[in-house]
């Protein structure tokens, strides 16, 4: 089995979670950015998995030698990436949670975490929440 890479990462999340649509377009709000949305967005969700949250420590990884291993496609400052995350739209975030958790659940990925998972809910405006329900959790819709 080969180890996971953020090339195999980016295929997962685009074809078995179904967020390609969200990857290209997280909805960021701005009319024309130099730099493509997708970029970092991709660079948070590295980031975040590398357990680099700060903007800056974001920002190191796109300026060194890692930014093409990360599939990172082009370099940017930490003020990029808070201009970004200013724009971005929570409720088309929140969307592209609840269809990667109900892709997640389709696939089974919660039967075997028993009691160790607490119940996740991505809204109480939108969306849905994954409840416990007999022998195993369901997504249903929030309650406003």
């Amino acid at each position: 089995m080969k180890g996971p890479t953020p090339r195999r990462l980016r295929k997962y999340v685009s074809k078995c979670l179904g967020l390609k649509a969200y990857l290209q377009r997280p909805g960021d709000g701005r009319p024309q950015g130099r730099i493509p949305a997708a970029t970092p967005l991709w660079a948070l969700l590295m980031g975040a998995l590398l357990r680099r949250a700060a903007f800056a420590a974001i920002e190191a990884l796109v300026c060194s030698r890692a930014r093409r291993a990360l599939e990172v496609a082009r370099s940017f400052g930490d003020d990029a990436l808070g201009y970004f995350t200013e724009r971005l739209d929570p409720a088309v975030t929140r969307r592209a949670v609840v269809i990667a958790l109900r892709q997640a659940k389709r696939h089974k990925a919660f039967d075997d975490c028993g009691a160790r998972l607490a119940p996740v809910a991505p809204s109480k405006s939108t969306g849905g929440v994954l409840a416990r329900r007999g022998d195993g959790y369901a997504l249903r819709p929030a309650l406003a």
